[in-house]
């Protein structure tokens, strides 16, 4: 629930102080950032995964996410958590690019020009269109997990919910330039 509610609130502040885009002239700035701040989004899974499960082996990866580069940290063994812990390993990574968010509202308010690609990030985990964060730890809370499909039925699913999450970011963009 914590965790949950500084993200909310992390999203509230910003987009009542900034003006949300998907891409401006800070882009390549930006994007630095941000590869500054995966590192710091998977560490936030790997410090809740050491906390409840000190036994469970850290695994990174690196994938292919539609079209983007993606790493990951393999939280399987939150499997063997308790429902609310699990969502606590799910939801780090976004609490973590949060705390970031604000230490740069709070100390470094240059930088937040260049943040809203970790607020993108932040939308993209968090929200459970597609297959990530926020995605993983709705169906823990509502006991749901994937049973057994195709792969071209998880492709379809998984195409659909990326074309939805882009949708809804560009909306956002727009909006946000009347808020």
């Amino acid at each position: 629930m914590i965790m949950t509610t500084a993200i909310m609130f992390t999203l509230v502040v910003y987009f009542l102080s900034e003006n949300y885009v998907i891409i401006d002239s800070n882009f390549i700035i930006a994007n630095l950032i941000l590869f500054a701040n995966i590192f710091i989004h998977e560490l936030g899974h790997i410090l809740a995964l050491k906390l409840f499960y000190r036994s469970g082996k850290i695994k990174i990866g690196f994938k292919i996410y539609f079209i983007y580069p993606a790493f990951y940290v393999d939280t399987s063994d939150s499997y063997l958590l308790p429902k609310y812990k699990r969502i606590a390993v799910y939801l780090a990574g976004n609490f973590m690019n949060c705390i970031y968010i604000l230490i740069c509202f709070l100390f470094f308010p240059a930088l937040n020009k260049y943040n809203y690609v970790i607020i993108s990030t932040i939308l993209i985990n968090f929200l459970p269109i597609i297959k990530s964060d926020g995605y993983y730890a709705l169906t823990a809370l509502v006991n749901k997990y994937d049973s057994a499909k195709s792969k071209i039925k998880n492709y379809v699913e998984d195409t659909i919910r990326g074309i939805l999450m882009f949708l809804f970011l560009f909306l956002l963009s727009k909006l946000s330039i009347y808020l």
